[in-house]
């Protein structure tokens, strides 16, 4: 589907609709999203704010916080229009995500010092800095969409930024009213509206996060437009006389319809308020209040749709003066006969919803885009940010204006005393709404496809007849740091010169040890070079393990405050089940995901693992069942379980890509990288799980006590694990299958595992108890923490003194691990897993035999189990997985690794429950309630080093390699038929397809030339 035509300028034009380009635009233009979501939920936040501190939150505290917002977009637009010229789109467009991210974050988790006041004062604050990412994004983000859409056919190049501009405005909007809805049903119940309130409305802004997260990963890997390159001015030489002499009537007319359209918007949206209270009347609870805003708002979608696909059979202009048009006729209809159509609520719903949805078919999607097609690309960012800015003055100024003008015939309650309070303001607007009508029809030229490669034709002429130095067009203004190499050029990071200017540093440097270009160095291990793309795509396939660690250390927390909340439901049987109960689910997606890994791809399995935790992390913290408590709890229960096959399935997926792309890394650096992406990252996530309901303990234990607040802490603490998944999805999505998998799989069908089973089981049989013992005696080895917690933080403790020093004893794992990646390629994984088992069991005796005496001295306490921990994680902790990910051939790994660990997380699962057993023999203050434990552990911990030193094998540098080769060579030995093995995987990135398309971030130049070569004649 496309179309092919010769171009003016001589060229074959052959673009097609494709995936890439398509996504390429909503990358651009989707970010747009936040500007509708934070916009939308500051009018929900600050009534819920009011409920919750009245005396704070006064008329003038109100409207400050709703318009701060404005002010921040305006500096924005106007900043980011000079950087998005100067400098670039993409990296502008990172810098403002970034910036919505942060900020929207630091929004949710407002405080100060405990007073309600400060608290409002910080979040004005955030909000300011919000709006100015949200600014940025206008002559950023929506500049380069329109940019991109002229890579796609003529018949549709405006529809795809409306639907990626505008319609995710109005997307942001809805989403905006639904969420608090949600909440409000979820977290309504017999403890009240008040804490609750206070988890709605933090919520409700930080999801703002969400979209941010999506969006970032795919903005990093888009390449700069091609039409900002082709014509962009460098900074300093941009004449912005001549500019301003060919486009300042232009930026005028737009500016002046832009501001008008922004002005009535206000009083536009005056009747859905009207509206909601004659449909409630009396029932006003907040439950109906937020649902019959979210359907008033969705009137809305319709129009914004129709817009972005008529917008390319009529034009721009023609759909701007005609929806105008429209929404004139219809506005003059709700005013002229608002007394006659507000007693027939049915007529005034028809109308109002006909009334908006012709606002986005006209105005609402065709602004943004005349602004972004009516200048040259030199100067579109400072343009578009211009006209932007003015119309957010107009929303400013609106918002000011028709107060006022209403006041006239409000009573000193706030109430309407006249229709004219409605219709006045309306009749201003819509008289407003004809001079914008009136300046499109006549001052406003219509934007056809391809208008852009005119408009740049003409303004270089332009130039040119003004004596310019055309040989600046097109020059490299300062590069944009964050766009990526040429397509065959190598992305290189050279080390700065201070560092090289050391003896060691210049030392390291010329052994090719440090230097990020010792991808150009002398290759070893067969001529694998080091690279930073490499070591993010082992990062991208492993770091989801995170989860394993975030959310078996986070339900210790959540289980204590759901203890505190819920006393009577939660029963000693109840928090076992709880605590247990993703081990049971994780076993499960080890052993199932362990075949899909080996018979459909590791790619698609690290996908579908990541959505699973993703969804039931999300359900678990919004765990619900009618307001009830028990209920409740029992649905958290089913939705750990499955987030528990998520965590499971990463195991034989994530962690096995991982280990088979670390075989692209140079032989002195292929352990480590994956150590770091997997281990490292499970004691980063326990440490995080630590430290996050610390932090919301600060920000949210105020005047108004701990129940509802600890509802607030242990929800927010359980759907924060949905930030890993959002910052690791889209990656996922971007990276191959792992080459060792693609060439040594074998159909499912056609595994022989009888063949298997004779080669590996003995491997798999010592690895699975070790693997087993391990996970058995964590359970009495972490036994330790509670003494260091009941020293410094005593039964009476505050509840923010008990979770900091959990924080500090979950980060003894960190030196370990830390030290173990880095060292693990210089002594081995085997030997790195002995040493630790040594140390560790010489610890834990010391700590055992002499517990009588060293309890008594906390500080030798905390040093001995603080080194106990690091050996553990320097030895087994680290090279567990490491050693059973080397240890069989790439065809079977996921079915071995996945076997393996399920027998770990059955030990684990076994200890707990035999530990508890055996500690149940001793009182609680006798020394043995924690010495007999600990000597069955230490002493399993021996049979463990037995075996590993005896059975186990040395895992060198590229042994995966020599280990496949080998298992090839016994597979023929035995008859079996190799030439089945090697395939792809099924899911392909959008930038691999091999239709032809539109030149795309995706594609190299050279592929677009040949593509064009390749097409017929017209």
């Amino acid at each position: 589907m496309g179309t092919m035509t010769q171009s003016g300028t001589g060229h074959l034009d052959y673009r097609t609709l494709s995936w890439r380009n398509f996504g390429t635009i909503f990358t651009c233009g989707m970010a747009l999203f936040m500007d509708g979501y934070a916009n939308n939920t500051i009018g929900i936040v600050s009534k819920l704010l009011s409920k919750l501190y009245p005396h704070t939150m006064d008329n003038t505290t109100v409207e400050t916080l709703n318009a701060i917002a404005f002010a921040g977009t305006v500096v924005g637009m106007l900043l980011f229009g000079y950087y998005s010229d100067a400098i670039g789109r993409k990296s502008g467009m990172i810098v403002s995500t970034l910036i919505i991210l942060v900020f929207t974050a630091l929004s949710a988790g407002s405080y100060y010092k405990g007073s309600s006041s400060g608290m409002v004062k910080m979040l004005t604050a955030w909000r300011f800095f919000t709006g100015i990412g949200i600014g940025a994004e206008y002559p950023t983000g929506s500049v380069a969409a329109a940019e991109q859409t002229e890579e796609l056919p003529k018949f549709f190049q405006h529809g795809p930024f409306v639907l990626a501009t505008n319609l995710q405005l109005v997307l942001g909007g809805v989403a905006a009213n639904f969420v608090p809805l949600i909440l409000t049903w979820i977290v309504f119940d017999q403890y009240g509206a008040k804490g609750n309130n206070q988890l709605i409305w933090r919520l409700t802004v930080g999801l703002g996060v969400v979209p941010c997260l999506l969006v970032l990963p795919f903005r990093l890997v888009i390449n700069q437009p091609k039409m900002y390159k082709e014509n962009t001015i460098p900074a300093p030489k941009i004449p912005y006389f001549l500019v301003l002499k060919k486009y300042w009537f232009r930026l005028l007319c737009i500016s002046i319809v832009w501001f008008i359209y922004d002005f009535i918007t206000y009083p536009f949206s005056l009747y859905s308020s009207y509206l909601t209270s004659q449909i409630l009347g009396d029932d006003k609870s907040q439950e109906n209040t937020l649902g019959w805003s979210l359907l008033i708002y969705c009137f809305n979608i319709p129009g914004a749709i129709i817009g972005a696909f008529l917008v390319d059979l009529l034009g721009p202009k023609k759909s701007l003066c005609l929806g105008l048009f429209l929404q004139i006729i219809v506005g003059y209809i709700l005013s002229g006969l608002f007394g006659r159509l507000s007693n027939h609520i049915a007529a005034f719903c028809v109308v109002f919803g006909i009334f908006q949805s012709l606002g986005q078919v006209g105005a609402g999607s065709n602004m943004g885009l005349l602004a972004s097609k009516l200048c040259a690309t030199a100067v579109k960012g400072q343009f578009y940010g211009t006209a932007a800015a003015i119309g957010k003055i107009g929303a400013f100024s609106g918002s000011y204006a028709f107060n006022d003008l209403r006041s006239h015939w409000l009573n000193a309650a706030g109430k309407s005393t006249n229709n004219l309070s409605y219709t006045a303001p309306f009749y201003l607007a819509s008289s407003l709404g004809c001079v914008s009508l009136l300046i499109s029809l006549f001052f406003i030229p219509e934007r056809h496809a391809d208008c852009q490669i005119q408009e740049d034709a003409s303004f270089h002429e332009f130039l040119a007849e003004h004596s310019f130095d055309m040989r600046l067009v097109g020059q490299s203004s300062p590069h944009d740091l964050m766009e990526t190499s040429p397509p065959g050029e190598q992305s290189i990071l050279k080390a700065p010169s201070f560092v090289r200017a050391t003896p060691l540093g210049a030392m390291l440097f010329r052994r090719g040890k440090l230097d990020m270009a010792m991808s150009k160095a002398v290759p070893a291990y067969g001529g694998q070079r080091f690279s930073i793309l490499k070591f993010g795509t082992i990062f991208a396939c492993g770091a989801a393990l995170f989860m394993d660690g975030y959310v078996n250390n986070s339900i210790g927390t959540v289980t204590t405050l759901l203890t505190n909340l819920y006393g009577d439901v939660m029963d000693d049987t109840t928090t076992e089940t709880l605590n247990a109960i993703a081990f049971a689910g994780t076993i499960v997606g080890m052993l199932s995901f362990g075949y899909y890994s080996d018979a459909v791809g590791r790619k698609s399995g690290m996908i579908v693992s990541t959505i699973i935790i993703l969804i039931f992390s999300a359900l678990s913290a919004g765990a619900y069942y009618k307001g009830s408590t028990r209920d409740m709890v029992k649905m958290l229960t089913a939705w750990r379980f499955f987030t528990g096959i998520g965590i499971g399935a990463e195991y034989p997926t994530g962690s096995v890509a991982a280990a088979e792309q670390s075989e692209e890394m140079p032989g002195y650096f292929q352990h480590g990288p994956f150590i770091f992406a997997t281990n490292f990252m499970i004691d980063f996530g326990f440490v995080i799980a630590s430290f996050v309901p610390l932090v919301l303990t600060w920000i949210v234990f105020d005047e108004y006590g701990a129940k509802g607040n600890n509802q607030l802490i242990w929800r927010l603490t359980m759907g924060l694990g949905v930030v890993p998944c959002l910052l690791v999805l889209p990656f996922r999505f971007l990276i191959k299958q792992p080459k060792l998998y693609s060439t040594n799989m074998i159909p499912p069908t056609k595994i022989p595992y009888r063949l298997v089973l004779k080669k590996y089981w003995f491997r798999l049989l010592v690895l699975s108890i070790i693997w087993f013992i391990y996970d058995f005696i964590v359970y009495p080895f972490g036994l330790y923490s509670s003494i260091i917690t009941k020293h410094f933080a005593p039964s009476d403790a505050s509840q923010e003194v008990t979770l900091g020093w959990n924080v500090v004893i979950t980060c003894f794992y960190i030196p370990g691990s830390f030290l173990g990646a880095v060292l693990v390629d210089t002594i081995g994984p085997k030997k790195c897993l002995c040493i630790g088992l040594t140390l560790q069991i010489i610890v834990g005796f010391i700590l055992t035999g002499l517990f009588g005496k060293i309890a008594g001295h906390i500080a030798v306490f905390c040093v001995l189990y603080g080194l106990f921990l690091s050996f553990g994680e320097f030895g087994p902790g680290n090279n567990l997985g490491l050693l059973a990910s080397k240890s069989c051939a790439t065809a079977v790994k996921g079915q071995f690794y996945g076997i393996a660990a399920a027998i770990g997380k059955v030990g684990a699962f076994s200890g707990s429950y035999a530990i508890k057993n055996l500690q149940g023999r001793f009182d609680d203050s006798s020394h043995l309630y924690y010495q007999a434990p600990f000597y069955l552990g230490s002493s399993l911990a021996c049979v463990s080093l037995v075996l590993a030193l005896i059975f186990i094998r040395e895992r060198p540098a590229d042994a995966q390699a020599q280990e496949d080769e080998e298992f090839r060579q016994f597979l023929i030995s035995e008859g079996f038929d190799v030439s089945v093995m090697g395939k792809s995987d099924e899911i392909v990135p959008p930038y691999e397809e091999k239709d032809l398309g539109a030149p795309s971030p995706y594609m190299p130049d050279s592929k677009v030339e040949e593509d064009q070569k390749m097409a017929p004649a017209p």
